[in-house]
């Protein structure tokens, strides 16, 4: 999982990126903001972190506190719980998110019939 540049290119894969160390935070984002396919990324929402860097050549960020743009017509920013007993509760549900393009495994599979 990555924190990208303010952007809009066409090749998603943006030289201006910063890991995030924590990634299984992604299950609670996703539970809480729509996913939008497309390739390699799943989510192109607008989002504030607050965390700790890294030192060393490819920093990488432990996000703490984390607020994501619920909706993509809005300018609002929402906060997502990201605290270690949920993020947790997922884990020991699906395990450690796969980012190799693995479909979100809290999706309801009745959205693709």
């Amino acid at each position: 999982m990555f924190l990208l540049g303010y952007h809009c290119p066409k090749d998603y894969n943006y030289p201006d990126r910063v890991k995030i160390e924590n990634g299984n935070i992604i299950y609670p984002i996703l539970a809480a903001v729509p996913s939008l396919g497309g390739g390699w990324s799943l989510l192109f929402h607008r989002a504030k972190i607050c965390g700790y860097v890294s030192d060393g050549d490819s920093p990488k960020i432990k996000v703490v506190s984390i607020f994501v743009q619920g909706d993509r017509s809005s300018e609002g920013l929402k906060e997502i719980n990201i605290c270690d007993e949920v993020v947790g509760g997922y884990v020991s549900r699906f395990g450690d998110y796969d980012f190799s393009g693995r479909p979100n495994p809290t999706r309801d599979w009745l959205d693709d019939v």
